[in-house]
């Protein structure tokens, strides 16, 4: 009966050690959470919206802080600070990939988007140029005619962005040029992604750190 009572006497540490268990549980948790907040702040070189062009009608999608309103007479609109990293589709391409290019360092580019309207081309599609520079010196320029790409559409997205298209147009074609030393443009891609139904295009323009 005694090694009975000892043992019932055994029981509350035993419980003691399952509440320190807990506690430390407790601890662990509490650090896990404080990792997922730090894994949950947003990139400081993705704060704004890619560079998107989209098809269905004709639209492209850039970050308003990033690219200010043209100058007057002009429709090209500039960045400063910025870097061209890759190109990205949201379809895959005849040869199983989704990204379309990835630049080299310091490599400029030529993104060339050709627009019918009415099944007419009249030479007025969409032009990006920029590089990918961690000095920022090749901070892209978003070039568009204002006065056709006048209709303001939904952002795609969470990130800041602002939308502008034109319903009545349709991308045909887009290409991708390297830009050598010479000045000269090489093409490197030609995107067979175009060619279908509510493809994506995104040219993810960082800020440079």
């Amino acid at each position: 009966m005694a090694s009975k009572t000892k043992a019932g006497k055994k029981q509350p540490p035993k419980a003691g050690k399952k509440q320190q268990t807990t506690k430390a549980g407790k601890k662990q948790a509490g650090k896990k959470q404080g990792t997922k907040a730090k894994r949950s702040r947003p990139d400081p070189t993705e704060q704004h919206s890619p560079i998107i062009i989209t098809d269905g009608s004709a639209s492209i999608q850039f970050g308003p802080r990033e690219y200010p309103d043209p100058a007057s007479g002009t429709h090209i609109r500039r960045s400063r600070g910025l870097r061209l990293d890759r190109i990205r589709a949201n379809r895959r391409h005849d040869n199983g990939e989704f990204l379309c290019y990835q630049l080299g360092d310091d490599e400029r580019v030529v993104i060339e988007v050709t627009c019918e309207m009415d099944g007419v081309n009249d030479g007025r599609g969409c032009t990006v140029t920029g590089g990918n520079s961690r000095t920022g010196r090749f901070s892209p320029t978003i070039e568009f005619d204002h006065g056709v790409y006048n209709e303001t559409f939904p952002t795609i997205g969470l990130r800041r962005g602002r939308r502008r298209g034109n319903r009545r147009r349709d991308i045909t074609s887009l290409k991708i040029f390297s830009v050598t030393g010479s000045g000269a443009l090489e093409e490197v891609h030609d995107c067979d992604v175009v060619q279908e139904r509510r493809f994506r295009i995104s040219a993810h323009d960082l800020h440079v750190l």
